[in-house]
């Protein structure tokens, strides 16, 4: 039979699972942004969406750590 887990289980789940995305879409945002730069387009819009990928990224880093089950804590 399945082991019952906490609901706090899910939730780090899940916070693991957009922190995760969030710090794989922050260097390929920065590469883009570098290629828009070199080739003479705006760097605004993949700028912002660097740092809201790396903010992201460390938000729900964080709240991951704060759901995570005792026995999963470092």
């Amino acid at each position: 039979m399945a082991e019952e887990r906490e609901p706090t289980f899910y939730a780090a789940l899940a916070l693991s699972l957009v922190s995760s995305l969030a710090w794989l879409a922050a260097p390929v945002l920065a590469l883009y942004t570098l290629y828009v730069a070199a080739t003479g387009g705006a760097i605004g819009d993949p700028a912002f969406a660097t740092v809201a990928a790396l903010s992201t990224g460390i938000v729900f880093a964080r709240l991951e750590r704060r759901y995570q089950p005792e026995g999963f804590r470092d």
